[in-house]
C-alpha cells in the first residue's frame, strides 16, 4: 500500500489460499517549513475459514478473524531520524487455532500483544 492508501500489488502466496487479508493504512506528511515528520496509522485483519484439521478430515477447527493495528511517528532528534512505533497484535484478544496435526495436537494462536519501539538511524 502506498502513502495515498492505494493497494500496490497482492503479495499473497499459495500458502494463503483460504485466507482473506485486509490492509488499511494512512500517512500524513507534515509540510511545515519542509519538516520531515510523518504520522502513520494502519492495521489489518486476517480471516481463515473452516478447514480440515488433519489429513483424515476427522475434525474441523473453527474459522477466525484476527485484527492488528499500528501507529508510527517519524521525526528528527539532533539531525538523526527517529521512528517511534506502537503495535497491537490480536486487537480483540481473539482465541483462535491456526494449525493442527490431529485432534490432540492443536496449536493455539497468540493472545493480544502490545509493543513499542524507537529506532534511531545513524
Amino acid at each position: 500500500m502506498n502513502a495515498d492508501g492505494r493497494v500496490v500489488g497482492d503479495r499473497r502466496n499459495a500458502a494463503d489460499k483460504g485466507r482473506t487479508h485486509l490492509l488499511i493504512g494512512a500517512a500524513k506528511p507534515a509540510g511545515q517549513g519542509g519538516a520531515e515528520i510523518i504520522d502513520r496509522l494502519g492495521g489489518g485483519a486476517r480471516y481463515v475459514g473452516d478447514r480440515p484439521g488433519d489429513a483424515a478430515n476427522s475434525f474441523v477447527p473453527p474459522a477466525y478473524t484476527v485484527a492488528d493495528v499500528f501507529a508510527t511517528y517519524e521525526t528528527k532528534v539532533q539531525s538523526f531520524p527517529v521512528i517511534y512505533q506502537f503495535n497491537v497484535k490480536n486487537l480483540f484478544d481473539t482465541v483462535y487455532y491456526p494449525s493442527a496435526n490431529s485432534i490432540l495436537t492443536v496449536a493455539m494462536g497468540d493472545a493480544r500483544r502490545f509493543s513499542h519501539s524507537a529506532t534511531v538511524k545513524f
